[in-house]
């Protein structure tokens, strides 16, 4: 899932990138160059040819790789011809056709209409239904006297010659309960079925239908076919997928005004008694009824069980506080997995014995390219609740992190679907959350620029705005270059006066200062001569192990020391490759072991980082790695990986009172690190002790 942006330019012309907001224009005899970046990398076009990414490690390298790019494009004769920005957007949620076409339908934000005749639905539920034969004659004898003709007549139908005349109520909802048996397939035959009722019959009649079906699964009138037939049992799996309310609810958003009336009476009087799954399944089904989620949202206790079935209301509650806590107690899984493609339902069934944790894994590597998920549920939020659904997102992006299961691509799925809903919020709460998101760019967590890089561009005048808010707000001694740029950026493209003065002396000065030429134009540094210097400086990964494959040990002295943390963060994401070739070459030079053990502290492995300095201190005695060891032991408290080198290097000395100062400096490093880590210093008696002191 990508944004899709225009590269704008003079012309007109436009050529759709993935998420390249805000390009620059330049032109030179009739050529024209194009340059955006994110905080991902930056994106280059030669007239309509191709758009190139280059990648980079940190948002400082990409700035820099910019910089230095249109200083080459100027200082060849290019002149920049960047288009200025237009209008600000409505303050309402941009959704357009394709957006729309992948959310839970509304009633104002529909979605595709369900184009499917009562025949071709009915073929899709009859070939489930004749794999089940056997239980389906079988189970008109399970039930009561009261209800054995519903049964039977259920059965008849299912086994019939085709959907037509629709059975009672009472008999379709059997039919739902009965098709519910393969509690791993039933989903898409059970929404045939609910296309079946709706097209020979009503949306009302789906919806009492789908009543009467929750209550069978609460009571049964006939038996399940086993006790793992989970969609027969209480709440009919609605916890892991609404199944047919997802199709009943796009039915309702389509339906005639005096059916969709006949459905709600129904709704709204089974809401009075009824299971609190029922509620929620209503709520779902009625996005449109604000009151309804919003109640039950607000109704819960704190969600415990990660398959609830609250979390589907997120995609019709409108109260902001309602929609945080949803979002806070949600498992992100859920929120980006859908039940909703044959892969996706194949995966699943073949872990459906698994306990929890292997079937969550298993679930999790369905989010492949050949079974990819829609970002449904968070543009659903921001089509149900707008302005309100940004804290939730945010709340979502950051639950991302917390549970990834080492499955890279999921969190990142889930964070891409979280930004582009917030692309689409060109409104006050959706640009603050874009600002304060952009405020920490992390290479560990890319994209979070790219809201607010939209947002300067389809609303401008409240991005500088909310820009300048942010820099008000700021201390001091906390600087956001990033977010300066961006507002500098809009102020290039617009006029003053066409943001009002805000009646704050403070914030109209700070609005006016982006507006403020520059006093002289800085100069970009030229990029350093040594190929291994020149790939750090431009945070240039795949350059780096080029230039680490040849390079020499005064290569990597001059080059190594003093990389940000950022950068370092940034090539963390290549760090088997890098670990490898350093390994392989560099294993004796310290500047190359100090940049591993930056490599592993920045993959959260404090172990290993421990572990390289120790091995390397081991074997050369280096006062820098001594002092660098006793500082990861005093912060991480890895003795045992610190062990040899640190004995080694206090051996390694004839002199007693030498020897009596570096035990004493590995002492302190312990006390540093806690008191279990004294215990150990006191262990290792004789080094530390007798000649130590």
């Amino acid at each position: 899932m990508t944004i899709a942006v225009p590269l704008r330019h003079a012309g007109g012309m436009s050529t759709t990138s993935p998420r390249a907001p805000l390009a620059r224009t330049f032109e030179r005899g009739g050529s024209r160059w194009q340059i955006a970046y994110d905080d991902t990398g930056v994106l280059t076009q030669e007239g309509d040819g191709p758009i190139a990414r280059r990648r980079g490690t940190d948002l400082d390298a990409i700035l820099r790789g910019v910089d230095r790019a249109i200083a080459e494009r100027l200082g060849s004769g290019w002149g920049e011809t960047t288009a200025r920005l237009g209008e600000d957007a409505p303050e309402a949620p941009v959704l357009d056709e394709a957006a729309n076409a992948r959310l839970h339908p509304l009633r104002r934000a529909p979605g595709p209409r369900i184009e499917r005749a009562p025949e071709e639905a009915w073929a899709q539920a009859a070939a489930l239904a004749r794999t089940l034969r056997g239980y389906l004659e079988e189970a008109p004898e399970g039930a009561d006297d009261a209800h054995r003709p519903a049964a039977l007549d259920a059965v008849r139908w299912l086994c019939g010659d085709g959907p037509s005349p629709l059975p009672s109520d009472e008999a379709i909802a059997l039919a739902l309960f009965l098709l519910s048996a393969r509690s791993w397939a039933e989903s898409s035959a059970t929404s045939a079925l609910i296309d079946v009722v709706v097209g020979l019959g009503s949306a009302a009649r789906a919806t009492r239908a789908l009543v009467l079906f929750m209550a069978r699964c609460e009571q049964w009138i006939v038996l399940p076919e086993r006790d793992d037939a989970s969609a027969q049992h209480p709440g009919s799996d609605f916890a892991r997928t609404p199944g047919p309310w997802l199709r009943v609810r796009a039915h309702l958003a389509h339906a005639p005004e005096p059916d969709y009336q006949a459905a709600r009476e129904i709704a709204l009087a089974a809401r009075r008694d009824c299971p609190r799954v029922v509620a929620v399944a209503l709520a779902y089904a009625f996005p449109d009824e604000r009151g309804w989620a919003n109640e039950d949202a607000a109704a819960r206790e704190r969600i415990r069980d990660k398959l609830a079935p609250e979390r589907w209301l997120l995609t019709a509650v409108t109260d902001r506080e309602a929609l945080r806590w949803l979002a806070h107690d949600a498992v992100p899984l859920d929120v980006l997995w859908r039940a909703r493609t044959p892969a996706t339902d194949e995966a699943l069934a073949r872990t459906a014995k698994l306990a929890w944790p292997g079937r969550l894994v298993h679930v999790i590597g369905t989010l492949s390219d050949a079974a990819a998920p829609v970002d449904d549920v968070t543009l659903s939020m921001v089509a149900a609740a707008g302005d309100d659904a940004a804290p939730a997102l945010v709340m979502l992006r950051d639950r991302a992190i917390l549970s990834t299961h080492g499955n890279a691509s999921y969190e990142v799925r889930l964070r891409e679907a979280v930004f582009d809903a917030l692309s689409r919020l060109p409104t006050a709460s959706g640009i603050e959350a874009a600002v304060s998101l952009a405020s920490y760019p992390s290479p560990r967590m890319p994209g979070a620029l790219v809201p607010l890089l939209t947002h300067a561009e389809t609303a401008p005048r409240r991005t500088l705005l909310a820009l300048a808010r942010n820099r008000l707000a700021r201390p001091a001694h906390v600087e956001a270059p990033q977010l300066d740029r961006v507002a500098r950026e809009i102020a290039r493209r617009i006029d003053r006066a066409s943001i009002a003065k805000t009646g704050d002396p403070a914030l109209d000065a700070i609005v006016d200062a982006f507006f403020a030429p520059i006093p002289t134009e800085t100069r970009v540094p030229e990029a350093p001569t040594n190929p291994l210097a020149a790939a750090l400086d431009a945070g240039d990964a795949e350059a780096l192990l080029e230039a680490l494959a040849t390079a020499l040990p005064d290569h990597l002295n001059a080059a190594l020391p003093g990389v940000p943390y950022e950068r370092i963060a940034g090539l963390a994401t290549y760090a088997s490759a890098l670990l490898d070739l350093l390994d392989a070459r560099f294993s004796s030079v310290w500047s190359a072991v100090h940049f591993a053990s930056e490599l592993e502290l920045a993959r959260d492995n404090p172990q290993f980082a421990t572990a390289r300095v120790s091995s390397f201190l081991a074997k050369h005695p280096s006062e820098e790695a001594f002092a660098r060891l006793l500082e990861l032991l005093a912060e991480h408290a890895m003795i045992r990986d610190a062990e040899n080198g640190l004995e080694a290097h206090v051996k390694r000395t004839r002199s007693k009172k030498e020897k009596a100062k570096r035990a004493g400096r590995i002492a302190a490093a312990l006390r540093a690190a806690g008191e279990a880590e004294v215990s150990w210093y006191a262990g290792i008696g004789e080094l530390l002790g007798e000649e130590g002191g």
